[in-house]
């Protein structure tokens, strides 16, 4: 794949990531109305759904980034925290940290979350 092929589909991936955050902070200021008490277990269902889709789009750029800058993808059963890890350390010669260390711990709660609550 070319750069900006690359680029291209992170910036599509980037797009439907807003659309979920948007979506999610409409669903959490519903959850606050009085109006919403009967449908609270449909809107809870939802956003766990959508913090589930929120992580997984985040690590579908990262697997672009780990074949196609890296040439070095994890494998085996840690492979979600690996990639994660990896994305967190800058490359010599390659691309700098592609996240930051406070960033890192803030998705790999969000890894967790989605681990112990599979949708």
């Amino acid at each position: 794949m070319t750069y900006s092929g690359l680029i291209e589909r992170i910036e599509v991936e980037l797009r439907e990531i807003r659309e979920i955050v948007n979506q999610t902070e409409e669903f959490l200021a519903q959850s606050l109305s009085t109006e919403a008490a009967p449908y609270q277990e449909a809107l809870i269902n939802a956003i766990a759904l959508n913090l589930h889709s929120f992580y997984t789009g985040i690590e579908r750029i990262f697997e672009m980034i780990a074949r196609n800058i890296d040439y070095r993808q994890p494998s085996g059963n840690a492979w979600h925290g690996e990639l994660l890890q990896q994305m967190s350390i800058a490359i010599e010669e390659v691309r700098p940290a592609v996240i930051s260390e406070e960033t890192w711990g803030r998705l790999d709660e969000f890894r967790r979350f989605r681990q112990t609550h599979y949708i």
